[in-house]
This record gives C-alpha cells, structure tokens and sequence, in this order.
C-alpha cells in the first residue's frame, strides 16, 4: 500500500523504495513493539557535511537496509549532498533482489529534506 495515497502498490520495485525510505527515515527506538526497527541515520543528519558524515551515512544505511529489507542485496551506495533540491541529502542506491536477480537502481532517493 502507497503510504501517502493509500492505493496498493502493483510494482515490487515501487514497494521496495517505499520500504527502503521507511527503513532509513525511521530513527532505531521510536516503532512501538519492534524497537531495533529503522535507522541509525536520523540521529546522523545533524552533523557537519563532510566526507567522514558520507561514509558514516552509507555504512548506517547498508547495516540497516541489509537487516530489515530482505528482499534485496545491495551492490552499491553513494551519498550525495545537494543544496538546490527538495531533499539535501540524497542517495543512490544499486541492489540485485534475492529472488530472481533482477537489478534495481534508486537515484536521489530522499534522505533528508
């Protein structure tokens, strides 16, 4: 189900994005009943821009996306940080699915607005 509209999502492409976002946006600690759910990046957004923040940021991302999105198998990761669009931080974002390999790729997938 597309959780801004409520309509079902037909796409498992579309469904994994929306649960990659889920998984990323979501600080560890603050889903009732499954507390170790989400990300430890919401607590790394704060931080100064620097190339130590992109790979702390990646690093956090692929731990959690590898534990709570099994579907997929990411094969890569980059951070990008961006002044002039809707999200500052974005990511893209290359995985295969476990099930039939099918090759994936996420660009400017949102991370911070």
């Amino acid at each position: 189900m597309n959780r801004e509209s409520g309509l079902m999502l037909n796409d498992e492409t579309a469904h994994i994005r929306q649960s990659i976002a889920d998984i990323l946006q979501t600080a560890v600690g603050t889903r009732i009943q499954r507390r170790e759910y989400g990300s430890i990046l919401p607590m790394l957004l704060d931080r100064p821009i620097s190339h130590a923040l992109a790979l702390q940021i990646a690093a956090a991302s692929i731990v959690a996306l590898q534990r709570w999105e099994p579907r997929i198998d990411i094969t890569a990761f980059a951070v990008q940080f961006a002044e002039e669009s809707k999200y500052r931080l974005t990511a893209d974002i290359s995985a295969t699915t476990k099930n039939g390999n099918q090759s994936l790729n996420f660009n400017q997938l949102g991370l911070m607005q």
